[in-house]
C-alpha cells in the first residue's frame, strides 16, 4: 500500500485565549507532532487582534482571522466594523471571524447581532476572504 502524505490544517483553534497562555508552545508542539500543519485562530473581539496578529506572526503556520463573536455582542461597536476593514487590509487574515448568530443564549440581541454578522460578511466579501462561522446545534427558541 502507498503511503499518503496529508497536510492536516486545523481552521478553528482559539490559542490565543488566555487558557492556553501557560502552555500555548506545548499545544503547538504537539499539534505539529501529529502532522496539523498550519491552525487558523479566529479572533473573537476587537480587543483582542492585535495579540493575534503578534501570535501568528511569531510562529509558522499559525494564521489568524478576525472577527466579532456574537456572544461577546456587548463589546462590539460599530466602529469595530471600520477596524475590521483595516485590519483585514494588513493582508495577514486568512478569513473573517469567528462570527455568527446565536439564538441558543438568551438576552443577546438578535437585531444587533445581524448587524454585525451581515457588516463582517459584506467585508470578507469585499476582501475575498471565506468567513468562519460560529454555528450552535439546534435552536432554544426560533429564531427571530
Amino acid at each position: 500500500m502507498d503511503t499518503v502524505a496529508y497536510r492536516l490544517v486545523d481552521t478553528h483553534c482559539h490559542l490565543d485565549v488566555p487558557e492556553f497562555a501557560e502552555d500555548r508552545p506545548a499545544v503547538i508542539r504537539r499539534a505539529r507532532a501529529a502532522g496539523v500543519c498550519d491552525q487558523v485562530i479566529p479572533a473573537i473581539r476587537h480587543a483582542d487582534w492585535d495579540a493575534l496578529r503578534t501570535l501568528c506572526a511569531s510562529e509558522p503556520g499559525l494564521h489568524p482571522a478576525y472577527g466579532l463573536h456574537p456572544l461577546l455582542l456587548e463589546e462590539h461597536q460599530d466602529a469595530h466594523i471600520d477596524a475590521l476593514y483595516r485590519q483585514l487590509e494588513a493582508g495577514d487574515a486568512v478569513a473573517v471571524g469567528e462570527c455568527g448568530l446565536d439564538y441558543f443564549v438568551e438576552g443577546l440581541d438578535p437585531q444587533r447581532q445581524r448587524h454585525f454578522f451581515e457588516a463582517q460578511l459584506v467585508a470578507a466579501r469585499e476582501s475575498d476572504l471565506p468567513v468562519i462561522v460560529h454555528a450552535r446545534r439546534g435552536w432554544k427558541k426560533s429564531p427571530p
